[in-house]
């Protein structure tokens, strides 16, 4: 091939590499999936607008009297909203699940890009290498005149000038694959989370069900019945916070100086969590909490199946362990700085009171089944009580938990 045809030919090559027909764009990202996500996005919408209905309803019934009818209503209003936050969470998976294959999608077309340019980029580099091979001089004299020369030259800084803008723009390529790593990355941790809600939502729903159940059952669909309950739970729930109030007052009392000095040798109070589970079915103050009515919910409730171990979440000192046989069991840990555990609804205890116990140490099994050792009477379904309080206060347990 002449050096003039050779210039034809490699100009040709670079005009198509300008216009794209050499470094290839990879695969296009199926439209399907992009429409396929704003289908979710819609869904999700429209079941939101739907939950925040239910949620103004349940508020203006929790706004009226307490009856029997009333409660009902908005235990059936909570179960409806909740299977439909579960339908939303559900649709967030399959979401986020379609966002990840998108940035899988990405993530391949970004790698074909790179490799396709590294590829394309080194054979013509050998191309043109096999060209300059010929040396200045050889290519001066095989022009026809200086202004062939001089084009030449031309189109050599040009050709120089394309390569290192491609050169920039594998670099690029590279810095946005990276990008694109990090964000499905954070996407699937999205997913784990929202999984992790629907879980809780899941066992919301099972506990809001018992709760009607059992109100159900021991109002005997009556309303003079159900507000003799209410006045009953009223009075027995009374009792048993200013029951705990009272030992934990007491046993600090009672402590010997050997022992309150053991017990600030613990030092910092940094609590785990007591059950395998961080599955929250209800929160402190719940303004959800089936039975609101009755008291404000001083704890968590974890979830927790029948007779699962139950560890101390920190080091401490036994103040109570109550064995209430059918009642409501519970056990109390005193810790370092003023600060208390409680774990309620307890189906065996398997400590006793005035012995220490080390953080993570098994102390009882869980309970809360209806009608089983240590549940009491109010209960809808296994959990764990747990409760956190300062200075014999009941406090936010999340607030100490990691």
């Amino acid at each position: 091939m002449t050096t003039k045809k050779f210039y034809i030919f490699v100009s040709f090559l670079i005009t198509l590499w300008l216009l794209g027909g050499v470094f290839s764009q990879g695969p296009v990202l199926a439209q399907t999936v992009t429409e396929q996500i704003t289908d979710r996005k819609q869904r999700i919408d429209e079941i939101n607008k739907q939950i925040a209905e239910y949620q103004d309803k349940i508020r203006q019934k929790q706004a009226e009297s307490v009856s029997l009818k009333n409660e009902l209503n908005i235990l059936g209003s909570q179960i409806s909203k909740t299977q439909l936050e579960i339908k939303a969470k559900q649709e967030q998976v399959q979401q986020t699940q379609l966002e990840i294959q998108q940035l899988q999608l990405q993530l391949e077309q970004k790698n074909l890009e790179i490799s396709k340019n590294k590829e394309d980029l080194a054979n013509f580099l050998r191309l043109i290498f096999k060209y300059q091979e010929q040396g200045t001089l050889a290519v001066f004299f095989s022009q026809n005149n200086f202004s062939d020369f001089f084009d030449q030259l031309k189109f050599s800084q040009n050709f120089q000038s394309k390569l290192q803008q491609d050169l920039q723009s594998l670099e690029e390529l590279k810095k946005n694959l990276a990008a694109k790593q990090a964000d499905l990355q954070g996407h699937k941790i999205s997913l784990e989370k929202i999984s992790d809600k629907l879980e809780e939502n899941k066992a919301v729903l099972d506990n809001q069900k018992g709760a009607k159940s059992t109100l159900m059952s021991k109002a005997k669909n009556s309303e003079k019945e159900f507000q003799k309950l209410v006045t009953q739970l009223k009075a027995e729930q009374a009792q048993i916070s200013a029951e705990i109030t009272s030992l934990e007052k007491k046993a600090r009392q009672n402590l010997t100086s050997q022992q309150a000095k053991q017990i600030q040798a613990l030092g910092n109070v940094l609590l785990q969590w007591p059950v395998p589970s961080h599955t929250v079915t209800a929160y402190f103050h719940d303004p959800d909490y089936p039975f609101r009515y009755v008291y404000e919910h001083p704890a968590v409730d974890i979830r927790a199946a029948q007779g699962t171990a139950i560890t101390a979440a920190e080091a401490g000192y036994i103040g109570t362990a109550k064995n209430a046989g059918l009642g409501y069991s519970y056990i109390m840990i005193i810790h370092n700085e003023q600060i208390s555990t409680v774990y309620g609804h307890v189906s065996k205890i398997l400590v006793s009171e005035d012995e220490f116990v080390k953080k993570g140490q098994v102390i009882a099994l869980s309970g809360g089944s209806p009608g089983t050792p240590g549940a009491g009477r109010m209960t809808f379904g296994p959990h764990l009580h747990f409760e956190v309080r300062y200075n014999g206060i009941p406090v936010n347990p999340l607030d100490y938990l990691p």
